[in-house]
């Protein structure tokens, strides 16, 4: 197959052979044609005026027959719409047909053929997977970000099929709480949870550390310190509490660490 890919007023002759298995693969052409058109002051059709093949080494000009029948010889893709190329392949016995291509692959001298279903939007066009993760990872090394935050970007990429927004996020002027529908990572949902009534001396802890709890008049567990010893406080499960102030967070910290540090082992709480 042969992709026609225009570029300013030319339009590039890309050859990726077989249209099987094309899709979302990346391929390098063949070789890389460059035709320039004329138009005939008449009736303002067009007409193949220069036909040059790029190459590695340098450039070769042909004879515009040899496009035509290269053209003739293979599937023809156009990566967008032209009435005046399309008359012009009409009028040659080329059948045409039309196709998406990452333009940012395309500069950099290859080509992936491209569907809404597998690519995102980025400045009114369309980018393949592969580029636009790779912008993504080259703004976040660029700013200074750890490639951990990668993912989050990508859940976002993902979500919303937009570059832009993703980049706009790395933005100094982006404000999060404005744009919670790209920011916003999880919901927690609350749970009515009734909460027993225990009391503080029941614990498994050392004696002596109970003994100072019980001291400052904490006969009971207040509910978040149940509930953080429910799932694992005192067994060493790493825990991410939150709540309000003034419900008891301190002394979940506490029992974390303290019966460690009373048996020897280090402990460090931060306030």
């Amino acid at each position: 197959m042969i992709v026609l890919n225009k570029r300013k007023k030319t339009w590039e002759m890309y050859p990726i052979g077989s249209p099987k298995g094309a899709l979302n693969t990346k391929r390098k052409p063949e070789f890389i044609g460059v035709l320039k058109f004329k138009e005939n002051d008449e009736d303002g059709s067009i007409s193949i005026n220069r036909f040059v093949v790029k190459d590695e080494k340098e450039d070769k000009l042909y004879p515009p027959s040899k496009a035509i029948n290269l053209l003739r010889s293979q599937a023809v893709f156009l990566a967008e719409k032209d009435e005046k190329l399309e008359a012009f392949l009409k009028q040659n016995n080329i059948k045409v047909r039309f196709t998406n291509i990452c333009q940012h692959c395309s500069f950099e001298g290859e080509v992936t053929i491209i569907n809404s279903d597998f690519s995102y939007r980025y400045h009114d066009q369309l980018i393949c997977k592969t580029c636009a993760e790779n912008t993504i990872k080259r703004e976040l090394q660029l700013r200074g970000y750890d490639k951990k935050v990668f993912r989050n970007f990508k859940r976002v990429l993902e979500k919303t099929g937009s570059l832009d927004d993703v980049l706009e996020m790395l933005s100094p002027r982006f404000d999060p709480l404005a744009h919670t529908d790209l920011t916003l990572f999880d919901r927690v949902k609350v749970h009515d949870d009734k909460i027993p009534k225990i009391a503080m001396k029941r614990l498994k802890i050392p004696e002596e550390f109970k003994q100072v709890i019980l001291k400052e008049k904490n006969d009971y567990l207040l509910p978040v310190q149940y509930l953080a010893i429910r799932e694992g406080l005192l067994k060493g499960e790493n825990l991410l509490v939150v709540s309000a102030t003034g419900s008891g967070k301190t002394l979940v910290g506490e029992l974390a660490g303290i019966p460690k540090a009373l048996n020897g082992k280090k402990f460090l709480f931060l306030t």
